[in-house]
């Protein structure tokens, strides 16, 4: 066979594979098969190691993560759930050689149900009245701010102090040693107060809490004449 009848021959055999529907190797650049493979095979590259062994970024990336949503109210425990400070932390809030650091301004808060033995309490709701201290005979805002301190020396404590309408009041605390412990703020000694919109005894909260290396919350529950109250102190620092 000469070189034209080999020529006319391989035509003829193309055209014989064209019109009985089969594929070449090299396939339509222009099909939509074509190009959903080619768009798997790029997919399949991009998440391919690269020469150092790290995959690229665009493959391996997550979805973004929102940051968690910080809590502010002083009875949720979530607003300072911790874990308690632990000791190298609470020094490092100290300047060399000092004795006394102020960790942060906390803010006081009461809240109080009205309960019954037979039917029961009703919902919380926010005390907004002024409250009075027996000893000294002060009266300090709900809402407003006071300090947290921490005092070094043999081991540590913990105050605050209000800022009440005829002076500063406060008190210390003890730290739990180790520090680590949770509650670590007890033993806030004892002091009488009363909400000044109803009539009600004296009552002696017994504050507890946790001191964290980004916050403090201390919290005290009492009852008096058919009233439930918390109380709670809370510093985001």
């Amino acid at each position: 066979m000469n070189r034209f009848e080999i020529v006319t021959a391989l035509a003829a055999a193309t055209l014989a594979a064209c019109a009985s529907g089969a594929r070449t190797n090299q396939g339509n650049p222009g099909s939509p098969s074509d190009a959903a493979a080619a768009a798997d095979a790029h997919a399949d590259a991009a998440a391919a190691p690269d020469a150092s062994g790290m995959i690229p970024a665009d493959a391996s990336a997550d979805a973004p993560i929102d940051a968690p949503q910080l809590v502010t109210d002083p009875f949720d425990p979530a607003s300072c759930a911790g874990p308690p400070i632990t000791q190298a932390q609470l020094v490092a809030k100290f300047a060399m050689g000092a004795s006394t650091t102020t960790l942060g301004n906390y803010t006081f808060a009461v809240e109080r149900r009205a309960c019954n033995q037979q039917t029961g309490c009703t919902a919380w709701s926010t005390v907004t009245a002024k409250v009075q201290l027996d000893d000294p005979p002060y009266t300090i805002d709900v809402g407003s701010a006071g300090t947290f301190t921490a005092e070094a020396g043999s081991w540590f404590s913990f105050s605050y102090d209000f800022n009440a309408d005829a002076g500063n009041f406060g008190a210390g605390c003890n730290l739990a040693k180790p520090i680590e412990t949770s509650p670590n703020i007890t033993g806030c000694g004892t002091w009488y107060l009363r909400p000044t919109d109803v009539q009600s005894d004296w009552m002696d909260p017994q504050w507890s809490g946790i001191l964290a290396n980004d916050c403090a919350r201390m919290t005290a529950s009492t009852s008096s004449d058919g009233y439930e109250y918390q109380w709670a102190m809370l510093a985001q620092f």
